[in-house]
């Protein structure tokens, strides 16, 4: 089989659109989208058209949220900082550790052997694709190595639940936060401020329901908290990552 990847869900600044521009009542972001949208379709008739499309699994999916912070150099061109994108109901954007800059769309496409209108709320990263696009191929993995990937395609296939049951969330090379099935615990300072020696406050949210990350539960699951703190501070000294202190 063919594997497609089409990274596109969410477009960064200076954004542009061609025969869409002034359709959508969104602005020009919302051109950008529908461009995006009919773009997408194009290649999906093309692989119609070739006879590749029940061999070919196509991934559409982006790599983080929207860049809200975004230098004075991106707003070229009739760009404006409204044309960053929109992250819902979700804390935060490109550039932190909250879901707003962590948690994207992800759609995956194989016609005949992954089934249509199927929703998952599964943990997933973009770093499963590849033993999971080996695995749809029936390429084996080399032995010799370690992979921060997981097979997602019993997942993509409604027979099993995902593979991957935690998560590390990183802010360049300083881990700051780590998700374990319905809980997320972070340890951070960026975008809190806090007074020169003032410590952090750890915070524990569920992500099931409150994937907006507004109620702290730390004080009230200090054993867990401390649980899952303590396997953040492991993974960053098996790995020699930066703890924000």
């Amino acid at each position: 089989p063919f594997f497609l990847y089409l990274p596109y869900a969410m477009p960064h600044l200076p954004v542009s659109a061609s025969s869409r521009l002034g359709k959508s009542r969104a602005g020009l972001y919302g051109d950008v989208i529908e461009t995006i949208d009919w773009s997408a379709g194009e290649i999906l008739k093309t692989l119609r058209e070739l006879g590749l499309d029940s061999n070919t699994m196509v991934a559409f999916m982006s790599d983080n949220g929207p860049w809200l912070n975004l230098p004075a150099r991106m707003l070229a061109k009739e760009n404006q900082p409204w044309h960053t994108g929109f992250k819902s109901l979700l804390r935060g954007a490109k550039g932190n550790t909250y879901e707003g800059g962590q948690r994207v769309p992800g759609i995956v496409r194989w016609p005949g052997m992954i089934p249509a209108r199927q929703v998952n709320a599964d943990i997933a990263s973009t770093l499963d694709m590849f033993p999971t696009v080996c695995a749809a191929a029936s390429l084996p993995l080399p032995k010799d190595r370690v992979y921060d990937g997981f097979n997602l395609l019993p997942t993509l296939q409604g027979k099993a639940p995902s593979p991957r049951d935690h998560f590390f969330y990183f802010r360049s090379n300083i881990l700051e936060a780590y998700r374990e099935g319905s809980w997320k615990v972070r340890h951070a300072r960026f975008e809190s401020p806090l007074k020169p020696g003032e410590p952090i406050v750890p915070e524990l949210f569920n992500l099931d329901d409150d994937p907006a990350e507004q109620y702290n539960r730390y004080e009230r699951n200090r054993a867990l908290g401390d649980k899952m703190l303590a396997r953040l501070r492991a993974f960053a000294a098996e790995r020699g990552a930066r703890l924000d202190a």
